[in-house]
């Protein structure tokens, strides 16, 4: 697995981080240590990262409760969503389509918003993997510029190459690049 100081150079050219502590934490239900642990360590201070499509954002910890409007309580009248589990947490976000921790499995899961239900499919094995993986994936969309999409906006071959073989140097435990590329509607 990829080690903290990395991970955070990586997140460093997309925004800015900075270690942040449990008092930042503004939420109603107690954070799972891992979230804790996460912010300490490599604290993302409300970070868009390019992507193939919309930005991935990761909150800052004092946002992170605010961030859970419309999953875990509705937006407008403020009333629990009730199939919404308790032990998710959204950490990150792509134009609403959440990246949820859950503080069962320490694993991160991704769903599209609006499909009825949540349908969370496993992408990260953990919020560090998570964090790495989409900074390496927002480099290689800033690097690549005009020439990461072809004439009908799709990723050009030599780029999903790069993403597979970048991936496969962060993601840990067995995780496929190619499973990972495809939730994020890379190929």
């Amino acid at each position: 697995m990829i080690n903290s100081e990395k991970i955070k150079e990586y997140l460093e050219k997309h925004g800015s981080i900075q270690s942040q502590s449990i008092n930042d934490w503004k939420g109603i239900v107690s954070l799972p240590k891992d979230i804790e642990i996460f912010y300490k360590e490599i604290g993302p201070n409300n970070i868009y990262i390019k992507s193939y499509g919309n930005p991935y954002f990761l909150p800052s910890l004092d946002k992170l409760w605010d961030f859970q409007a419309g999953y875990r309580w509705n937006g407008k009248t403020g009333e629990m969503i009730h199939e919404w589990n308790k032990e998710w947490f959204v950490i990150a976000d792509e134009g609403g389509n959440p990246f949820i921790y859950s503080a069962k499995t320490t694993k991160i899961y991704f769903s599209e918003h609006g499909n009825g239900e949540w349908e969370l499919k496993e992408i990260f094995n953990n919020l560090f993997c998570m964090a790495a993986s989409l900074a390496i994936l927002g480099k290689l969309v800033k690097e690549a510029g005009k020439t990461f999409l072809d004439e009908n906006c799709f990723i050009y071959p030599k780029y999903l190459s790069l993403a597979k073989e970048y991936l496969a140097d962060t993601l840990d435990n067995g995780d496929l690049p190619e499973n990972t590329l495809n939730l994020l509607g890379w190929c």
